[in-house]
């Protein structure tokens, strides 16, 4: 773990844990390291990178959808926001409608207190934000498939193990546990979660509607937001696990441990 062994499996046997504490650990991103020997055999080795968050509040949300464009779907966009005082890994993690996904590709990860711009089209998303004053927005993701729909849909955030972290929805879109918001959007405003860390799982009490920020957020409950700021932190009861993860072999997750496996099966061949 970061380098340094935590554990040795002397004659492993079938399938073999180790749980680590990892309230020992600083929240952010880590380096796991697995290294296996076959009999006789140069030894195999994985590094991964993972998330550790000791903290109960979730800050990594959805902060602006805008599903109601001039031009139709190109200049959609949606963002996300990293209110953690923290950088986390990306790679692996999906943001779904439920009918087309996007998957982040190996290396990605969020600054701490940065904002992702995803946006279907980069120049029809360029020249309608500077049709409304909005110049100088770099989009970070073209996303492609995504197709936001007006009358009602929900993006969903999910880990690489498929557990969900976010959800927005609106209109008569659906999605367990979440209520849609409600408010009527024209083309040219967004919904905009303020403050950008606040997630009750309500769409309406989460949300308003604004002139888009992309790249922009707002910690107040004041509006519209004029800048990214600091979020206030608050004191939180530690959960010692980044959601999602067992930290064993486990937190490699299933597209890496069944790398492992399949290497080493065809070591002993």
């Amino acid at each position: 773990m970061d380098f340094t062994s935590v554990h040795t499996w002397n004659e492993p046997s079938g399938s073999v844990t180790f749980d680590v504490d990892t309230t020992t650990y600083d929240n952010g991103i880590h380096n796991v390291t697995l290294i296996a020997t076959p009999d006789g055999e140069s030894p195999i080795q994985i590094d991964v990178a993972v998330n550790i968050v000791n903290t109960a509040e979730w800050k990594l949300l959805i902060s602006e959808v805008r599903f109601d464009a001039v031009t139709e779907p190109n200049g959609e966009f949606f963002e996300i926001y990293n209110g953690f005082d923290f950088d986390l890994v990306l790679a692996d993690w999906i943001i779904t409608d439920n009918e087309d996904t996007y998957s982040f590709p190996d290396g990605t990860f969020i600054r701490d207190e940065e904002v992702l711009i995803f946006s279907r089209d980069e120049t029809a998303f360029t020249t309608e934000m500077a049709d409304i004053g909005i110049t100088g927005v770099t989009v970070d993701v073209i996303y492609g498939d995504i197709l936001l729909s007006n009358s009602g849909d929900e993006l969903i955030l999910k880990d690489s193990s498929s557990t969900e972290y976010d959800a927005v929805v609106w209109g008569s879109g659906s999605h367990p546990g979440v209520v849609a918001f409600s408010g009527s959007v024209d083309e040219d405003e967004s919904i905009q979660r303020v403050p950008a860390t606040q997630d009750t799982d309500d769409c309406s009490v989460d949300f308003i509607i604004n002139t888009p920020t992309p790249g922009t957020v707002n910690i107040t409950t004041s509006t519209p937001p004029t800048e990214t700021t600091t979020p206030t932190e608050t004191s939180t009861e530690s959960s010692g696990l980044f959601p999602g993860f067992g930290l064993g072999i486990t937190i490699l997750g299933i597209v890496s441990l069944a790398t492992f496996v399949t290497l080493l099966l065809k070591k002993r061949k």
